[in-house]
This record gives C-alpha cells, structure tokens and sequence, in this order.
C-alpha cells in the first residue's frame, strides 16, 4: 500500500514538474526537470528513499546545467556587443576622414580667395590643391566651389595656360601610383572643362608617387600627397 502511495506521489510530480517549468524562466525549467527525472531514476533504482534522493541529486544537476546556458548567453551578447563596438570604431574613423578633408578643403578655399583677392591688386600665380582619398580618383563635392571660383579666373584669362599636376602616395606600386596621378589629374580637367574652360588652357602633368610634400613617409603625411595641383603654366615655362 505504502508502495502504491509513493509511486502515485512520484507520477504525479512527473507530470507537475514540466507544467511549473513552463511558467518559469530557463533556469527553472532546468531545475524541475531535473528534479523529475532525478526521482524517476531514485524510484528505479532504491524505491521510495532512492526517488527522494534522485530528486535532490537531479534538482542540483538541473541548477548545473541552466546556469551553463546562462553563461553561453552571457558569452553570445558580449560577443555581440564587441561586434557592434568595432563596426561604431570603423564608422568614427570614416567620419573623422570625412572631417579632416573639409576642414582641409575650408583652408584651401580661403588660401584661394585670399589669392584672388591679392591678383586683382597685382597679379601672382594662383596655385590650388586638390585632396583625394586613398585609392580613389572620384573628386569630392566639397571641392566644387573653389573649382567654379578657379574655372571663372580661367575664363576671364583664356590666353592663359594652367598646370594640372597629378599625385599620389608613396603606398603601392610606383606603377599604379603614377596611372592613378594621372585619373587624378584628368578628373579635375574634365571638370574645368564642363565649366567652360578651353582645353587648350589645361596641361596634364602626372607625377606619380616622386613629388611627396614630406620626405618623411606616414598616414598623416600621405593624406597631403593625394592631391591634384593647379597653377600657371607659365611659372614652370623657363624651368623647362
């Protein structure tokens, strides 16, 4: 009888333990299943104290392994948030590039109107430069107003010739550097050009990766030697 009274109370914690596990969180549901199939295999094995036994044992395992898939969670989100915390570094690098050619196109654009200004009061050579990203021929937009304000000059001066001096950085291969001065360079006249200046006006000079702005090779100083250069033509005209 006792035997029969045990055997009903083990069946109906069997069917219990996974009702309560439901309404918990994975932790619990770990722990009820254990408990459950630790006092089915007591039962199975040592009768009535063997299931009581078996359930403790199997609660304790429970434990064990819902705190393991606690850890594999927590391992999965810090694996996720270090992911998300390299690609905000990639596109903080990308917006300080960005930045850093404006402001550099900002103080080219007032060298340039600072020159203007000085050449209506007693012509001197006008000299512009042109930045680039890193393997890249595409002219930035932020360049536009110097060249319509440069293009205007040309115009007014159609007797006039101008230098268009493409450069790289001394990254890569001289070969490719010097083909990439030369895009450069193109770019910049295909523009004037699209403005109303005469190509007869505009000379094509590529220089490669022999030109740098500072006999020291580094990421700072290779940003300055990717640029295009415009001046007079015939500044250059007795030097050559």
């Amino acid at each position: 009888m006792k035997k029969a009274v045990m055997a009903t109370l083990i069946t109906s914690l069997l069917v219990t333990s996974p009702v309560m596990a439901a309404n918990n969180d994975d932790l619990q549901e770990a722990q009820a299943y254990g408990l459950g199939g630790g006092v089915v295999a007591g039962a199975i094995v040592g009768g009535p104290v063997g299931a009581i036994v078996g359930g403790i044992v199997g609660g304790i395992l429970g434990s064990a392994v819902g705190y393991e898939q606690e850890v594999q969670n927590a391992q999965q989100e810090a694996l996720a948030s270090q992911q998300a915390l390299l690609d905000l570094e990639a596109e903080n690098a990308m917006l300080a590039g960005i930045e850093r050619d404006y402001e550099l196109s900002q103080i080219e654009n007032a060298r340039l109107i600072s020159q203007m200004e000085t050449q209506a009061q007693n012509p001197v050579p006008l000299e512009l430069n042109i930045q680039f990203q890193t393997g890249s021929a595409e002219l930035e937009s932020l360049y536009y107003t110097q060249l319509d304000m440069l293009a205007e000059v040309m115009r007014s001066s159609e007797q006039q010739q101008w230098i268009i001096e493409g450069h790289a950085d001394r990254v890569g291969n001289p070969e490719y550097n010097y083909l990439l001065s030369e895009e450069r360079a193109y770019q910049v006249r295909n523009y004037l050009v699209d403005r109303g200046v005469d190509e007869f006006q505009l000379i094509i000079d590529p220089m490669g990766d022999a030109n740098p702005v500072m006999e020291e090779e580094s990421l700072e100083n290779n940003v300055f030697d990717r640029r295009v250069t415009i001046s007079h033509w015939e500044v250059q005209t007795a030097q050559r």
